[in-house]
């Protein structure tokens, strides 16, 4: 993309070239030809330091399509306290991101910084050299303190022959979703489960003593949705810390095919049948269980992106009820371990359109800034007059904010390992951000990053891959309803490896074998 004919905006304007030289050209002149006798003095000429021109460059990212208010206040304090004059578009993240990612890199007229949301067109676009290797820069803690504070583990997964060609987005923690019904526990007089048999017997109790006190037995202890999904502490307490997992050094296999696998499924069949677990849970969608079953207040232990604005929900038909975030499970072996899922929502690449590395570096600084507590909340919410303040001193963008262009250009927040308390901070709810800040404080030494996020799929994979899921859950959904036994399990692990499960198995760990090394 044009950015001033695509040379660095480093040079030095005409204007300024000719002053320079009047200045330096005239002062010779003064020195040379002045008498001696008549210059009792040599005088001093005060010359000021031309300024640096601002870097110009174009920029393609995710979220808001605002475009670039460079008449805006915002727009010239950015560029007045990191030296880049920025231009470009947003796009919404999706599928159609990815598509425009293809057809750029496709197109050649490069941006010269560039987000892309899906580690595959990185590694395929790193791997052909379309992406500056950070690394030389990465070890510049004084020009880069915030991204270079990261966690390693987040760059190590994105190496391409041991290099790293981009910066993460970083997510630390994720949060803690799956809540309790703690005004149920407290009405029961229960205590927060700790494992695996204790949550049978609290969700139990949620089920068959009536804790809604409405004479009638119309609760479910536990709910998730169709694919498994929403269990996210609970699988903790079968030994399932992450979902793939090291079976020897450096070779690892999908947690979907073991026998604690096997087990959690038995378990969860058994408490559809014994009408412990919501039996919906096999067929329903994450909105219907997170969002209409789970405001209803009918079940004990579910899934939920936001207590707060669930609990809120529930309390306008029950105002006692109260929820609580469940912490991870013991392990059967009594291990408390936090497998982190993701590290990063996308990443952020310097294209080889940037020609030297100084502009490289000054792109850099210019995404530290980004990743700044300062950067991040001018980025946000813009200069004072683009943004009101609320009695709880939260700020609100206002139109002249949106005018100025405030959250159009999204960065890299800085890294909030609070960031899931923040949000139940802001639904009203105090002490569920409370506990979620204890929560991830509990976690801190022991959390590690899942496996599968060092690896790539490999072509098998990639043809087969989408079939072979859909396999695994039409089995899984039928053992959970009771149509097949749970002996069908092993019959299907057989099937997956044979129809290409075990040359996945190879792919994934070639490629962790790979960047675990690095």
């Amino acid at each position: 993309m044009d950015t001033k004919s695509g040379k660095s905006s480093l040079q030095v304007s005409r204007r300024q070239f000719l002053y320079q030289a009047a200045v330096t050209v005239g002062g010779l002149v003064l020195s040379g030809c002045a008498p001696t006798k008549a210059r009792p003095e040599t005088p001093t000429i005060q010359v000021t330091p031309t300024p640096v021109p601002s870097l110009e460059i174009n920029v393609m990212w995710r979220g808001p399509t605002n475009p670039v208010n460079k008449e805006g206040d915002l727009y010239k304090v950015l560029v007045e306290r990191t030296g880049v004059a920025y231009d470009g578009f947003g796009l919404p993240p999706g599928p159609e991101y990815t598509q425009k990612v293809h057809a750029v890199m496709a197109s050649g007229d490069l941006p010269h910084l560039m987000w892309i949301n899906s580690r595959m067109p990185y590694f395929q676009y790193a791997e052909q050299g379309a992406f500056w290797e950070l690394d030389e820069f990465l070890e510049d803690k004084t020009a880069l303190p915030h991204l270079t504070a990261y966690p390693s583990y987040n760059y190590d997964t994105l190496r391409v022959d041991g290099k790293v060609f981009a910066i993460p987005s970083v997510r630390i923690y994720r949060g803690f979703p799956v809540h309790i019904r703690s005004d149920w526990l407290d009405k029961l007089g229960l205590e927060m489960p700790t494992t695996i048999d204790e949550v049978w017997q609290v969700a139990e109790a949620f089920a068959n003593q009536d804790p809604d006190g409405n004479g009638r037995k119309d609760t479910y202890g536990m709910m998730w949705w169709q694919n498994l999904e929403g269990l996210e502490q609970l699988r903790n307490g079968f030994g399932i810390v992450s979902s793939w997992e090291e079976d020897k050094p450096g070779h690892i296999i999908p947690a979907f095919i073991t026998e604690k696998y096997k087990r959690m499924l038995e378990w969860l069949h058994d408490g559809i049948e014994a009408g412990i677990f919501d039996p919906d849970s096999v067929i329903m969608k994450r909105d219907e269980a997170e969002t209409v079953k789970g405001n209803a207040g009918k079940c004990g232990i579910f899934y939920t992106g936001s207590g707060g604005l669930t609990l809120n929900a529930i309390q306008m038909n029950i105002p006692s009820a109260q929820l609580m975030p469940m912490p991870p499970l013991l392990t059967p072996e009594g291990e408390y371990v936090y497998c982190i899922p993701y590290l990063y929502i996308g990443v952020w690449v310097v294209t080889k359109s940037v020609e030297t590395k100084e502009d490289v570096m000054r792109i850099l600084k210019f995404v530290d800034y980004g990743s700044s507590p300062e950067g991040a909340d001018l980025l946000e919410y813009g200069v004072p007059g683009d943004y009101d303040v609320g009695p709880d001193g939260t700020k609100v963008l206002n139109d002249k904010g949106e005018a100025d262009g405030a959250a159009a250009l999204w960065l890299i927040p800085p890294p909030d390992k609070y960031l899931y308390a923040t949000v139940e901070q802001a639904a009203g709810h105090p002490e569920l951000a409370e506990a979620q800040r204890k929560l991830v404080d509990s976690v801190e030494t022991v959390a590690f990053p899942d496996p599968i996020l060092f690896t790539l799929p490999g072509p098998v994979e990639l043809e087969k891959g989408s079939d072979l899921e859909r396999r695994k859950y039409e089995v899984f959904a039928k053992i959970l309803a009771g149509q097949l036994p749970i002996s069908a399990f092993d019959d299907w692990v057989v099937e997956w490896r044979k129809n290409g499960g075990d040359q996945i198995i190879e792919e994934r760990s070639n490629s962790y074998a790979e960047r675990v090394k690095s």
